[in-house]
């Protein structure tokens, strides 16, 4: 371990505070510790750079490792040291480092003070001071020291500006922003006016013009208020329909492009914390439909306000701008405080939100294996998270609320004495003082406002950095290039050629598929087997698209997977996977899903060659039964024999089946079988079931993402010693079924 004198020099040239970034979903705590410590050493990572580091390695579907995260740690020049070390063996002197935490966490610890708090930063919680106690409570006994090596050099990325992000949008809105804030202005400016018609009526009233002046009041107030109403309204008009259209175009275009985004970046982030992103598309819209506009009318009446009041008294000006300057000051204080507790704020209700969708979709499971009891306490364990973050910003809030109403409550008495030493002097008459006293309101009123936006601002930057991690992420490669670039095929014929094709989530993970090599003629009926984790499902996804090869080529009829349209290939080859779906719709919908030109006869064809249709004509509405949401008024097999008659009804030229028939009995097995070797395409079979897999013309032997052998079934169990161990412990289990 280096020495002390090192990281005394590193902790002078490094900042004093660890820079607090929090997570943005469950498997995002080590990406997010590291990030912390980039920045600590003046390294401004981008993040989705970071996790592409990281993602589908150990951090992606499993969480990071203390190993991953020093082997991306030395990707940026950091060496990594991990330690098993107890509480008392922790020091300043090599501090910061990346803790394991509850077994299952990371977070950073920053400080020991005295030997008895320690000051942590949590990426789910932010940054937080606990006794000795606690930390030894949840320390798990290994931390991670990194530190910048000899070819380190302090580096910030350049990040996509948040402005650029909304002005195309503002750019196709010109129209319905312009009429708002001219609504707006003139509104102001009617408003602006109240406090000078008030002051010629009291000077008036109180000098010798008498009952002359109240026509011309009554006159103008009428005028006013008629302006006022007029502007009020044409300008709410045109705000609703700018909220139309912002809310369109704001979350049409999110959702697009969230569509678009390759299968990876589903599979390591929760539905939840994805759902409350597209929520916060509302938010976002509000800010620029209303607190934007009002943001530049606020400023606006700021000046016009503060320019006539500096023109009739300076002393007034200078009291009131003196306050003004005290709130902007207390604003400017607090701003990095508060955004800190509202990103806290959104993460713990992300992470509480996430966990009661899954406790929603896995109610079944929760209730067969009686353990409501253990998945309330750990909803209430999050929610308790959730509420403990809101009543810090609350209290914080609280805090700020309270100085900045004590100086709003002092304003209106600091003008009533200035004005009336001023009046006493001989410099201003009454009716200054009142539309002073209007004025105040006028001017500090906005400002007011514009603290308060500013930190529904703060909040809106919180939620467009979970935003932007969908917005910046790169589209899947199909649609990353225009339809005249791809090559458009009326019909496959089936050919399939793999040429020395390997996969690997990330280029620091290890490969999952190493140098695949076959070649699949038209119409072939072939199997892939091995054991579980042996890549067979990681090449049905490569297949269909859902993955890209890191090395190698697909080939479909002779032409790269690639160059053709990835739409054509996904009409054309069909694929049932493990993890069937079906939508919260009628029987028939979900059959003809992907292809809407199917006649109701295709749909009873195929939903026959799946053995479910005598099913289906039992069901209380037949084909126009209603499926119940994730299917569950229908049973395994049921949901298996939907999806395969949905692959089917396509009539495709390629057919993949990854387990698709696990959920069978062997009788119903057998009989979709047989109705499927009667249709004329090229079959690719995934299967445990040695009576699933033993007829195909070719086997495909898969073993730690390697292809180890191919032959028929009888030409493997006489030479295949992996297919041999995976037939003999099929056999070894039909016996325990019979005898045990």
């Amino acid at each position: 371990m280096p020495k002390r004198s090192v990281f005394s020099r590193l902790r002078g040239k490094a900042q004093r505070k660890i820079p607090v970034k929090l997570q943005m979903n469950q498997y995002d705590c080590g990406p997010s510790c590291l990030h912390m410590l980039l920045a600590y050493y003046g390294y401004e990572a981008d993040f989705t750079d970071l996790k592409e580091r990281f993602a589908m390695l150990g951090s992606g579907r499993d969480g990071s490792s203390m190993l991953k995260m020093k082997e991306v740690a030395e990707t940026y020049h950091l060496k990594g040291v991990a330690k098993k070390a107890p509480v008392p063996s922790l020091s300043n002197d090599f501090l910061p480092v990346i803790c394991f935490w509850e077994q299952r966490h990371f977070i950073v610890l920053e400080e020991i003070k005295a030997g008895k708090l320690y000051t942590i930063v949590d990426p789910a919680m932010g940054r937080m001071t606990i006794t000795k106690q606690e930390f030894e409570e949840k320390y798990s006994g290994i931390f991670l020291l990194v530190y910048p090596d000899e070819g380190f050099v302090p580096f910030s990325e350049k990040k996509m500006s948040k402005v650029a992000y909304f002005k195309d949008l503002i750019r196709s809105n010109k129209k319905y922003f312009v009429w708002a804030v001219l609504l707006a202005l003139g509104l102001q400016l009617v408003s602006v006016l109240f406090p000078f018609l008030m002051q010629v009526s009291i000077d008036a009233v109180t000098g010798n013009e008498g009952y002359s002046i109240f026509p011309v009041l009554i006159t103008s107030v009428a005028l006013l208020t008629l302006f006022q109403i007029g502007f009020g309204y044409v300008k709410d008009m045109c705000i609703v329909r700018l909220q139309e259209v912002l809310d369109s175009q704001l979350t049409t275009s999110f959702v697009s492009h969230m569509l678009k985004l390759p299968y990876q970046y589903f599979e390591i982030r929760s539905r939840g914390d994805l759902m409350m992103r597209v929520n916060s598309n509302v938010t976002i819209r509000e800010i620029l439909s209303q607190k934007m506009i009002s943001t530049f009318i606020n400023l606006f009446l700021i000046v016009v306000t503060f320019t006539y009041i500096v023109i009739q008294s300076r002393i007034i000006a200078f009291t009131l701008l003196g306050i003004g300057i005290t709130q902007v000051l207390i604003f400017v204080y607090t701003r990095s405080r508060f955004k800190k507790l509202t990103q806290t704020q959104i993460v713990a209700q992300s992470l509480a939100g996430s966990f009661m969708t899954e406790v929603l979709e896995g109610i079944s499971t929760i209730k067969s294996l009686g353990i409501e009891q253990r998945t309330e306490e750990k909803w209430r364990e999050l929610f308790k998270r959730q509420l403990a973050t809101v009543k810090e910003k609350a209290i914080f809030q609280t805090r700020v609320n309270t100085i900045t109403n004590t100086l709003n409550f002092m304003t209106p008495m600091l003008i009533l004495l200035v004005g009336l030493y001023q009046i006493m002097q001989g410099n201003m008459t009454l009716g200054m003082l009142v539309s002073f006293q209007s004025l105040a309101a006028l001017f500090l009123g906005p400002l007011n406002s514009l603290a308060l936006m500013l930190n529904e601002f703060v909040m809106a930057d919180a939620l467009l950095d979970r935003i932007y991690d969908v917005i910046l992420a790169e589209k899947g490669r199909s649609f990353q290039k225009k339809p005249n670039e791809m090559v458009h095929v009326a019909e496959l014929q089936g050919d399939i050629t793999i040429d020395h094709v390997s996969f690997k989530y990330t280029e620091y993970s290890s490969p999952v598929l190493n140098d695949i090599s076959m070649t699949i003629k038209a119409g072939q009926k072939v199997a892939l087997v091995g054991r579980s984790g042996s890549g067979k499902s990681t090449l049905a996804k490569l297949l269909v698209g859902l993955y890209t090869p890191t090395q190698g080529n697909i080939y479909f009829d002779g032409i790269h997977a690639e160059e053709l349209d990835p739409q054509h290939i996904r009409d054309q080859v069909s694929i049932v996977l493990q993890d069937n779906f079906v939508f919260n719709n009628t029987v028939y919908d979900n059959i003809k899903l992907h292809a809407e030109e199917a006649t109701a006869e295709e749909v009873m064809f195929a939903a026959k060659l799946a053995d479910i249709h005598a099913d289906i004509e039992r069901m209380p509405m037949k084909y126009n039964t209603l499926i119940s949401e994730a299917g569950s008024n229908l049973s395994g097999g049921q949901k298996q024999r939907v999806a395969l008659a949905r692959a089917l009804v396509s009539r495709p030229k390629i057919l993949l089946l990854d387990e698709a028939t696990s959920a069978l009995d062997t009788l119903t097995e057998s009989t979709i079988a047989g109705n499927l070797s009667m249709l004329k395409c090229t079959q690719i079979i995934i299967a445990h079931r040695l009576s699933t897999i033993r007829n195909a013309d070719t086997i495909y032997v898969l073993d730690q993402g390697e292809l180890v052998d191919a032959g028929t079934h009888e030409e493997l169990v006489t030479r295949c010693d992996a297919y041999q161990r995976l037939v003999g412990e099929q056999l070894n289990e039909a016996q325990l079924r019979q005898y045990g």
